[in-house]
């Protein structure tokens, strides 16, 4: 099921989002009363390889420290829980949007017992050319698909009336 709506009126963008996290992590949320991401308190293996990939091939990682989010509540049924993040509520200049479909072919990549390193580093750098701010995005492309992933740069604020499910 996908939730997505987009309301322009001057400068309000209101698009639902959802962040998905594991039950340990939703209790310390609730507690604090934000998801934030600083020293990548909630950071995965998978995510972790696919970061060092991206800094081993474009000496940087564009998605450092990022709460990563999804337009698809389907995306996060894969965690315990997920909140309900409306854009209207954000700092649209540190809400950015990348390929997932890009990252998701780095990662099939990366198993293979000699990965080509070729493929894998045109894949880097097409995935950090992907990434835009939300506002452009939106400008440009009108839509979001769910071969999206988007990133925020800051404290999310969310309260137990967030969570969906």
């Amino acid at each position: 099921m996908l939730v997505v709506y987009i309301l322009l009126k001057k400068e309000c963008i209101t698009v639902i989002l959802y962040h998905g996290t594991w039950e340990d992590n939703m209790e310390k949320i609730l507690e604090i009363g934000y998801i934030d991401n600083e020293g990548h308190r909630y950071s995965y293996e998978d995510t972790e390889l696919i970061d060092s990939i991206l800094e081993e091939h474009i000496g940087y990682n564009p998605r450092n420290s990022c709460i990563y989010l999804s337009n698809d509540v389907d995306t996060v049924e894969a965690y315990d829980y997920a909140f309900k993040v409306d854009t209207s509520l954000l700092n649209l200049n540190l809400l950015f949007v990348g390929s997932n479909k890009i990252i998701q072919d780095i990662y099939c990549e990366l198993p293979r017992s000699n990965p080509d390193e070729n493929k894998v580093k045109k894949l880097v750098q097409e995935y950090a050319d992907s990434i835009i701010p939300f506002s452009d995005f939106l400008k440009i492309n009108g839509k979001i698909d769910s071969d999206l992933e988007f990133m925020y740069f800051d404290k999310i604020y969310v309260s137990e009336s967030d969570l969906v499910g």
